[in-house]
């Protein structure tokens, strides 16, 4: 990075040592064990998800300010400076800056969901039975699913030769369909785990998630066309759009080129070449945020808008890159930029691709951190769009008071819930998960 100015600098080390303090790396072994937790966690039914959401939500929800309402003056506080004593009274420690809050742009409206009209939508995947093509800690060949009871909800597994295949949760209703082989019918793009177990009840050595993709012939025979995917990876989202397959993966796992690194923004594309998919190449309509691959390089553009007003930090264009923040357990990743006299961080391990409008585009959710010259930290939330070449942000979330905006994402029906992470003086901690509706303009507690 370029050498900044001693307050920025001195700012940039107090907001690195927060992220220090709030958010512990671990080694490489519990990150791929959280990863698992985190994926099989996430394989619960929506019904249990919306249970526990509406349960945490008496815990309280976070402050949310109107897009067209003065920026928020949070209880920070930041050092005293040094003052001439008066006769009368000493100065007052500066406030936050007062920038006016931006007006979110037009949001499209949903798309209507038509029923898939083909008899792959129909398919019992708790009684179906696929021809798998080979790949490592998985059956093969002709398996037959059952239905099996695993912490409280139900899966699609078969277990063969020591081996287990389990079609996931909730993604029993499958992950995706689309036509990907050009042939004017749907494929079923599956979630699967596979893993190897003594009895077929137990979990052990596997790969973590990987997506087959299943095709249906004209007498009904289910076919795995293809294993595709970055293996081991906890997929977040998958959808199918221009005849691609596209993916996301989830941020606590390798990225696909095995660095250990998240990349914000970076959907992989893959396409059908008859025989198999090709490699995935970066889906050009998700600019990713920075280069992970040499961090001296930008990203694409950010302008923060909304984000920028309702933090009550400067709205000019960013250019993230990738550094390094020390933590007690080594590097921790972060995407910094500066402009305006603010400093900018997107902590490590806190980005995700959305579909929050239900137009089957993404938005992209940040964790974001601003610190003003004064030393003023402002941390949310932030929703981000595409714009020409890059993002700008329409919307953003406050924690709530004591919490943290790193946390645990999962969408929900006409929302996302919320896992905000508490500082305490022991480090970060999990917090109560809190639904909120997205509105098309705004997040709001979902019990308004």
């Amino acid at each position: 990075m370029t050498e900044l100015p001693d307050d920025l600098t001195a700012a940039l080390r107090r907001l690195r040592s927060e992220v220090r303090d709030r958010v512990p790396v671990p080694v490489a072994a519990r990150v791929r064990a959280r990863a698992t937790h985190q994926l099989r966690v996430r394989r619960t039914t929506a019904a249990l998800l919306a249970a526990a959401a509406v349960a945490a939500l008496a815990v309280g929800g976070a402050q949310l300010f109107p897009l067209t309402a003065a920026p928020p003056v949070l209880p920070v506080d930041p050092p005293s400076p040094t003052v001439t004593p008066v006769p009368t009274a000493t100065a007052p420690s500066p406030g936050p800056p007062e920038v006016p809050a931006v007006a979110p742009s037009p949001r499209p409206a949903p798309l209507a969901v038509e029923p898939l009209d083909d008899p792959i939508a129909n398919v019992d995947w708790f009684e179906a039975t696929i021809d798998v093509p080979p790949h490592e800690f998985c059956p093969s060949g002709q398996i037959q699913l059952a239905r099996y009871a695993d912490g409280g909800f139900t899966t699609a597994r078969a277990f063969v030769d020591g081996k287990v295949f389990e079609v996931h949760p909730a993604a029993v209703t499958p992950s995706a369909y689309g036509d990907l082989t050009g042939d004017g019918r749907p494929e079923v793009v599956m979630d699967v785990e596979c893993f190897q177990s003594d009895d077929g009840t137990g979990f052990g050595a596997g790969h973590g998630g990987h997506l087959l993709v299943v095709s249906r012939d004209q007498a009904g025979g289910l076919t795995g066309l293809a294993w595709v995917g970055p293996g081991g990876a906890a997929i977040e989202s998958v959808w199918v759009s221009e005849g691609r397959l596209l993916l996301y993966g989830d941020p606590w796992v390798a990225d696909p080129e095995d660095i250990w690194t998240p990349v914000p923004g970076l959907a992989l594309a893959y396409r059908w070449n008859g025989a198999g998919f090709d490699d995935w190449v970066p889906a050009p309509e998700y600019p990713r945020l920075m280069s992970h691959i040499d961090p001296a390089n930008p990203g694409a553009p950010v302008r923060p808008r909304a984000v920028a007003g309702n933090l009550g930090c400067p709205d000019i264009e960013l250019r993230f890159r990738q550094d390094e923040v020390d933590s007690p357990h080594g590097p921790l990743t972060a995407a910094v930029a500066t402009g305006g006299g603010a400093t900018w961080v997107v902590p490590d391990r806190s980005y995700h691709l959305l579909d929050l409008d239900r137009t089957g585009d993404r938005l992209l959710v940040l964790a974001v951190e601003c610190t003003d010259p004064d030393g003023w930290t402002r941390a949310g939330l932030g929703l981000f769009e595409r714009a020409g070449d890059g993002w700008q942000g329409i919307s953003v979330l406050i924690p709530p008071d004591g919490y943290h905006p790193v946390g645990f994402v999962q969408t929900i029906q006409d929302g996302l819930v919320v896992n905000w992470d508490r500082v305490t003086p022991e480090g970060g901690e999990s917090g109560p998960p809190i639904a909120y509706r997205w509105t098309g303009t705004i997040l709001e507690p979902a019990d308004r």
